[in-house]
C-alpha cells in the first residue's frame, strides 16, 4: 500500500456488550498540507499524507503514515485509516487532509465503514500486544467513542477485528479473525457474537449483500471459503475445500447483483492470484490473473 491516497477524482466528487468507555473528548487533530500530483494516467490525483512511508511500501504501528482502508462518508468527504500512525483521516473533495489520533496507545486502525447512524466506524486491533481490541465510532468532527470488539482473548492475536460493514438491519457487523466469530454491534454499542464453529476460520472481509445478508470471507489456510450470515445470525457456508495455502482477503458487492472477492494461491512453483465471483445462491466462479500475481499476503495487515 502506498502512503498516499490515490483516488479517482470522479469518485471523490461524487461521494457525497456495553461500551468500554464513554465518548472521549475530541482527539487531537492536525490539518495537513497536501501535495497534489496528477498521475500519468490523467485520471488520478494523489494527496500525500504527512511523514509518509516510502512509496510502494506499507507498515503497521510504525509511526509513519501508511494508508490502509478507505470509504466515502455521508458528510461528502472521504475517510481512511492510517495503520502506521494509529490515526483516522478525512479528506475533502478539494484535497484538504485532517487526521485524528485514536485514544490509548497500542491500537491499529484497520477496517472502516459508514454506519447506519451516518458516523464512521472502524476496527482497531492491538495485534497480539496484550491490549484490548476495540470498535470505534468516529463522529463528523473526529470525536471517538470506543466499544468492545468481542469477548475473550480468542488467541494470542486477541479477537483481531478486521472487516466492518453496515448491515441492512441498522446495525454494524464486523469479523473477528482471531476468534472465528462474526460480531454485531448496535449504534448504541450493544454487542452480539456469532461463532463460526472453527476458531481457525479467520473471517476477514465483510459486506452487505444484495439479498439482505452479510457476506464474508474465511481466510484460514486450510479452510478458505465464502459464507453469509443473516441479520438474525443464521450462517451458510460455501467452502472451497481443504486447499493448501489458498488465501482470501477482500469482498465487495458488485453492480451485477453478485459478490466479488480476491484470492491468492501461494502453493506450487509460482503464486497465482484470482478474482472470484459468487452469486446470492452460492455459485462461485474464479477468474485467474497472470502467474506471479498475489492479491492477499497471508498476514494480519
Amino acid at each position: 500500500m502506498r502512503a498516499a491516497l490515490a483516488v479517482c477524482l470522479l469518485f471523490a466528487i461524487g461521494c457525497t456488550n456495553p461500551s468500554l468507555g464513554s465518548a472521549s473528548s475530541s482527539p487531537s487533530s492536525r490539518p495537513s498540507s497536501s501535495q497534489l500530483a496528477t498521475g500519468a494516467s490523467g485520471g488520478v490525483i494523489e494527496y500525500a499524507l504527512p511523514d509518509p512511508q516510502t512509496a510502494g511500501s506499507s507498515c503497521s504501528d510504525c509511526g509513519r503514515a501508511s494508508a490502509n482502508r478507505i470509504t466515502a462518508g455521508r458528510d461528502g468527504n472521504i475517510w481512511f485509516t492510517d495503520s502506521g500512525n494509529r490515526k483516522v483521516g478525512r479528506i475533502t473533495p478539494s484535497g484538504a487532509v485532517t487526521e485524528f489520533e485514536l485514544p490509548d496507545a497500542g491500537g491499529i486502525a484497520f477496517g472502516i465503514a459508514v454506519g447506519p447512524d451516518k458516523n464512521i466506524w472502524i476496527t482497531v486491533t492491538a495485534v497480539g500486544q496484550g491490549r484490548p481490541d476495540w470498535i470505534a465510532r468516529i463522529g463528523p468532527s473526529g470525536e471517538v467513542t470506543k466499544f468492545q470488539a468481542g469477548t475473550g482473548s480468542g488467541s494470542y492475536l486477541g479477537t483481531s477485528p478486521e472487516g466492518i460493514a453496515a448491515g441492512p438491519d441498522g446495525n454494524i457487523w464486523f469479523t473477528e479473525a482471531g476468534a472465528g466469530r462474526i460480531g454485531r454491534i448496535t449504534p448504541a454499542g450493544v454487542l452480539t457474537e456469532f461463532p463460526l464453529g472453527d476458531p481457525e476460520s479467520s473471517p476477514r472481509g465483510i459486506v452487505a449483500g444484495p439479498d439482505g445478508n452479510l457476506w464474508f470471507i474465511k481466510g484460514g489456510r486450510f479452510n478458505a471459503g465464502i459464507a453469509k450470515i443473516s441479520p438474525s445470525g443464521v450462517i451458510t457456508d460455501y467452502r472451497f475445500g481443504a486447499v493448501d495455502e489458498l488465501y482470501l482477503s477482500a469482498i465487495t458487492a458488485g453492480p451485477d447483483g453478485n459478490l466479488w472477492f480476491t484470492q491468492s494461491q501461494l502453493s506450487g512453483p509460482q503464486p497465482q492470484g484470482a478474482i472470484g465471483r459468487v452469486t446470492p445462491n452460492g455459485v462461485i466462479t474464479t477468474f485467474a490473473l497472470p502467474k506471479g500475481t498475489v492479491l492477499a499476503w497471508p498476514g494480519r495487515i
